[in-house]
């Protein structure tokens, strides 16, 4: 490990070691690269030219303005806290190079209403989109699913309280628990498999203590076997 690397952003000194060559400044969050570090701090930086800052094809940060982003075919990863606090990001489109979407990598983008999902996502990490209070909807891919498990990490979206519509394809059997919790009480699950995955989202727990439909929150009718009396499920 070496110590007293100066941050080309802040000027204060962070942490690197010598097998990496892609660093977050502990202190101000801001990505640098230095393929030549010494302990006093001289960095030898390679400066990205446009909004995106990529390495390897690991998106790194994004250091635009823009409120709707289209990441670039070149990306293969969103990395860690990418896109952390991007508070006037409101749209993001996904080519369907992106595999992976790293934890906390849209963590506080309160004004995202729309991200459209890579249909080869892989996985998706823990509090990837937590606290980002302006999602409405979102479409979970066939591709996330492994032994029909979705590799989808804890508080994946947690907090997001304006979700109004979630659709998780059939291929997906299970998911963590609490991946949902926070959404909008209203909020409609697409996704046959719902039954058997109950803890994914508080909202589901209180509409079956008030006995109403998990998918949507309707009224049930019948006797033996209960019908939604607003989606039909």
């Amino acid at each position: 490990m070496k110590d007293n690397t100066k941050c080309p952003n802040c000027g204060k000194y962070t942490r690197v070691s010598n097998n990496r060559n892609a660093w977050i400044c502990e202190n101000c969050l801001t990505p640098f690269y230095c393929d030549e570090t010494d302990v006093f701090g001289k960095n030898k930086i390679i400066e990205e030219d446009s909004d995106f800052i990529i390495r390897d094809n690991v998106l790194l940060k994004y250091k635009g303005e823009e409120t709707t982003v289209h990441i670039p075919e070149n990306v293969h990863t969103i990395g860690n806290m990418a896109f952390m606090n991007c508070t006037e990001l409101s749209s993001v489109y996904m080519s369907n190079a992106v595999r992976t979407i790293e934890k906390n990598a849209f963590y506080g983008c309160i004004r995202l209403v729309e991200v459209y999902l890579s249909t080869n996502l892989n996985y998706i990490g823990d509090n990837a989109f937590d606290g980002c209070i302006s999602l409405v909807s979102v479409d979970i891919p066939a591709s996330v699913c492994m032994s029909g498990r979705a590799k989808i990490g804890f508080n994946a979206f947690l907090g997001c309280t304006s979700l109004m519509n979630i659709r998780i394809n059939d291929r997906v059997r299970s998911v963590n628990d609490h991946i949902f919790d926070n959404c909008n009480e209203n909020v409609f699950f697409e996704w046959e498999n719902l039954n058997n995955n109950i803890n994914c989202c508080d909202v589901i727990h209180n509409r079956l203590v008030k006995k109403k439909c998990i998918h949507c929150g309707g009224d049930l009718t019948g006797f033996f076997t209960k019908k939604c009396t607003t989606c039909n499920k």
